[in-house]
């Protein structure tokens, strides 16, 4: 899938227990997280599987269902997740000797 950024801190996006968050969270990004899946809950919200880095304490075992397809932030996507979603490179796809990073609209 992508590591995306996404807006928010630990206070900012609950860990929901057993649900799809679809709360409300910034979209200034400060923390990278992996997506790791997707689907559509039992009640056709679709969600993104997320995976975090605060360990298995956090969320359902360190992963967090996000609400995908969110139009309302602006193309900004729930927690701001759409935005910088990135993906590794190999060395000769890319000039490191300057800054760069691929963006993907997800």
């Amino acid at each position: 899938m992508g590591v995306p950024r996404v807006g928010g801190s630990p206070g900012a996006v609950p860990p929901d227990r057993g649900g799809v968050f679809t709360g409300k969270c910034g979209s200034e990004l400060n923390h990278g997280v992996a997506v790791v899946g997707y689907n559509t809950s039992d009640k056709g919200i679709k969600y993104w599987i997320v995976k975090n880095s605060w360990g298995v304490g956090w969320g359902e075992n360190g992963y967090i269902r996000m609400q995908r397809g969110v139009s309302n932030y602006n193309k900004k996507g729930l927690c701001g997740i759409p935005m910088e979603a990135s993906y590794p490179l190999k060395k000769s796809d890319t000039n490191f000797n300057e800054f760069s990073f691929i963006r993907d609209e997800l």
